[in-house]
């Protein structure tokens, strides 16, 4: 799955690029049918040559599952997973103001700090899964998430230019990583096996939520005020209340033994 999300961190990169060279030229409108035709045709790939090697199944499969409901570590892994992606995608979004107001960065260079947390996030994707593999995503992922709750937080402190260059590539590598573990958590959390697929469709729709509400709250914090440092305090508090959603979850399901693989 890891694998898989890095071609989102690509695309993070070469949209941001590609739509600010195409932009002064070509106006908004044109800019962004490129960038959807160029989506288009990126997309057809997959729908022709990708091929599922499970034969149909006879029976329904359930939209939702109950059973959920009763299983405490499933609940807070996704509360985990809900808050978590609140707190990471606002900094996507308000990087490049926050820089400007808050740090002597240039226009251009801070046009391109979103590439750079997209860049970051390729390997963040792929390292912190293998390391997932031995020691357990859920563990891998906490680990994760309380990093990046420091380091939004460390967001309050930064002042210049090279902080905050430094800052993105660290975040990027973090976020990459949130988003790169979330299905093998609900794999080794799921007992019944035939139902990770409506196990993992209903914490997606959860976090989904959380993600569409995020950025109007977070805009809602900065107002015409620029309070960025409620921004900043608003992503560190989702991010801890993330981590402390997966330590439970964890604690749950294996006890408080920090040896125990999950």
């Amino acid at each position: 799955m890891g694998a898989s999300s890095t071609g989102s961190a690509i695309g993070g990169i070469v949209y941001p690029i590609l739509f600010k060279q195409l932009q002064p030229r070509v106006g908004f409108g044109w800019a962004t049918r490129v960038l959807a035709l160029i989506l288009l045709a990126t997309s057809l790939v997959p729908i022709f040559v990708m091929k599922s090697k499970a034969p149909p199944r006879l029976t329904r499969n359930l939209i939702i599952d109950r059973s959920v409901f009763r299983d405490a570590p499933y609940l807070f892994f996704s509360l985990g997973l809900f808050f978590g992606m609140m707190g990471f995608y606002v900094v996507f979004y308000y990087i490049e103001l926050l820089a400007l107001a808050r740090t002597s960065i240039s226009p251009s260079l801070a046009g391109y700090l979103l590439v750079i947390i997209n860049a970051s996030s390729l390997p963040g994707r792929l390292i912190p899964g293998y390391y997932a593999d031995k020691i357990g995503s859920i563990n891998v992922q906490a680990s994760i998430t309380f990093a990046g709750a420091v380091l939004t937080l460390c967001l309050l402190a930064i002042r210049t230019t090279a902080g905050v260059v430094v800052f993105s590539v660290l975040y990027g590598f973090m976020a990459g990583a949130f988003t790169g573990l979330p299905a093998a958590g609900i794999v080794s959390l799921s007992p019944d096996k035939s139902k990770i697929g409506t196990r993992l469709g209903m914490t997606l729709a959860f976090v989904g939520f959380g993600v569409l509400v995020s950025n109007p709250i977070a805009g809602t914090i900065v107002g015409e005020s620029r309070n960025w440092v409620g921004l900043t305090v608003w992503c560190g508090v989702l991010l801890s209340t993330s981590f402390a959603s997966l330590v439970v979850s964890r604690v749950l399901k294996v006890g408080p033994g920090l040896n125990k693989v999950l």
